[in-house]
């Protein structure tokens, strides 16, 4: 045996070795999966919850708007509002 082919053999044994370390089991492969799904469904319900909250928010200030627009051209153009005498 020459050395270079002792090199190539400790080479491919020390890498099977770390290869085999790497890997995990089934269970916790698995595991990692589930975890990975729970956090995109997470952040699904989350996203949602955003655009909620930003439909909300701005369907109260078209309402802020057009009362405020309203009120303004009631007061400007000396138009009663209400029943109140």
């Amino acid at each position: 045996m020459n050395e270079a082919y002792l090199q190539t053999l400790v080479r491919e044994a020390v890498g099977e070795v770390l290869d085999q370390r790497a890997r995990i089991d089934q269970e916790t492969h698995s595991d990692h999966h589930a975890w990975i799904q729970a956090k995109i469904e997470a952040e699904k319900e989350r996203a949602e919850a955003w655009r909620d909250i930003r439909r909300t928010a701005i369907g109260w200030a078209v309402t802020a708007v057009l009362g405020t627009a309203l009120a303004w051209f009631a007061g400007a153009f000396g138009w009663k509002v209400g029943g109140g005498q």
